[in-house]
């Protein structure tokens, strides 16, 4: 494979996510607030959150569980750029993501719940990725819900792109606030 490791990528996920909850909790007062049409920086967290959380509930199951419910790949893991590339092609216009992901009216009151619930599944990402083999990071299938059947490693690819996603929507909806 080319691309980052999975230490790399566990250590990325680590970064990137406490990256985009500090500044989700420097807001301050707009946490709740985004332009007509947008999700809040408090929805966004949410949403994070509850896309990041069914990867690390399976990764706590055992790995010949995860093979056998998912399945193995047939091909070599994709880069980062061909992950993202996949992603936005299958992307259409106006995308709404299913209802399980989300997020509700979020109030400044659940800002540290979301955040803390957010590192937790992050941090447990990172401990399963460490604990698997450079190979089973690429050899174990996942489900995307858009993208369909993905390695493990282009899942963490993926979840590396979406939490930058996020961070970048946050900045441009606050910026187009003031």
């Amino acid at each position: 494979h080319i691309g980052l490791t999975k230490e790399e990528i566990a250590q990325e996920l680590i970064e990137r996510y406490a990256r985009f909850a500090d500044m989700v909790d420097a807001l301050g007062e707009s946490f709740d607030k985004a332009p007509e049409g947008k999700w809040t920086p408090g929805q966004q967290l949410e949403h994070l959150g509850k896309s990041v959380k069914p990867i690390a509930q399976g990764l706590r199951l055992p790995y010949f569980l995860l093979k056998w419910k998912f399945w193995t790949a047939n091909r070599p893991s994709r880069t980062y750029d061909e992950v993202v590339a996949k992603y936005l092609n299958k992307i259409p216009k106006g995308y709404v993501p299913g209802k399980q992901y989300l997020p509700a009216p979020v109030s400044i009151e659940k800002k540290n719940d979301l955040k803390r619930g957010l590192d937790r599944s992050v941090r447990s990402i990172a401990r399963s990725l460490n604990k698997m083999s450079e190979k089973q990071v690429d050899e174990l299938v996942l489900p995307h819900p858009l993208i369909g059947r993905i390695t493990l490693r282009e899942m963490m690819y993926f979840t590396l792109y979406h939490v930058d996603h996020h961070y970048a929507n946050v900045q441009r909806d606050q910026k187009n606030l003031s």
